[in-house]
């Protein structure tokens, strides 16, 4: 077995090498792969998506060769899916002028062939984080991303699926999200901040059944926001809550909310 290591600089996109036996190699591969920002790996390792200044090169690292390339500018970051059969493709967000519709900057690939990626589906997005902005399921069947007061639910089964939203949870207000990890009991909360002096609350709902009333709902006074780390039967919610301005700054205090029994959290 061979463990790659992909490393990039101004001299190009080279492979390390560690085999079994420990020993290293460090091998050029291809000297115009100069990455505009951080490529990333595919869950398994076998693909690397590098960011050029006019394109997405998807790279692998088994045969050291160009497999497809995504005609996408200016990208800023990448995240594949939990399968890595779906590519999310970033772009900085730039206001239209005159009160214009702004452009599409964040879209979705599907990589069944590399050498053809797919566009899916486009949306504008202002802000991007890789752990937050798109979650998925699994075995990538649901994709979830947050819309104005509502987290939206996309299937895959289906390439024309993936346009429309499957499942609309509206929640007036909703900041963040998170999806448990597993294949089956699978969970979603969802986390709404304080509104003109009403408290901030966090609901744990059952996937599919979102629309059925929350499994557990816990409010929280102070709460500037919320860190879910959600595994099949466990969530653990963790709040960071303002108390208010100080000589020194900011002071605030952390909170931790354990659920060992999602039915009595």
């Amino acid at each position: 077995e061979v463990i790659h290591c992909a490393l990039w600089g101004k001299g190009g996109l080279a492979v390390q090498e560690l085999q079994e036996d420990g020993s290293m190699s460090l091998v050029p591969v291809d000297p115009e792969l100069r990455p505009s920002a951080t490529p990333v790996y595919s869950p398994d390792g076998s693909l690397l998506a590098v960011p050029m200044e006019q394109s997405v090169v998807l790279f692998s690292l088994l045969s050291r060769s160009k497999q497809g390339e995504i005609p996408v500018r200016g990208v800023s970051q990448l995240h594949f899916s939990a399968t890595g059969r779906f590519l999310v493709v970033f772009r900085r967000y730039v206001k239209a002028a005159d009160g214009k519709q702004a452009e599409p900057n964040l879209f979705l690939f599907a990589l069944s062939d590399v050498e053809h990626a797919i566009e899916v589906s486009s949306w504008v997005q202002r802000s991007f984080d890789r752990e937050k902005t798109i979650q998925w399921l699994e075995d990538d069947s649901f994709f979830a991303k947050i819309n104005t007061n509502e987290v939206q639910f996309f299937a895959t089964e289906n390439l024309q699926d993936a346009q429309q939203p499957r499942f609309r949870l509206s929640s007036k207000g909703v900041a963040s999200f998170a999806i448990s990890k597993g294949r089956k009991d699978i969970f979603v909360s969802t986390f709404t901040p304080s509104i003109k002096g009403q408290p901030g609350f966090v609901e744990i709902r059952k996937f599919p059944q979102i629309h059925d009333s929350p499994i557990t709902r816990k409010s929280f006074f102070k709460c500037d926001s919320v860190f879910c780390k959600c595994k099949v039967i466990f969530v653990g919610i963790v709040t960071y809550m303002y108390e208010g301005y100080h000589e020194v700054g900011w002071q605030g205090k952390y909170s931790c909310l354990a659920c060992e029994d999602i039915n009595r959290c």
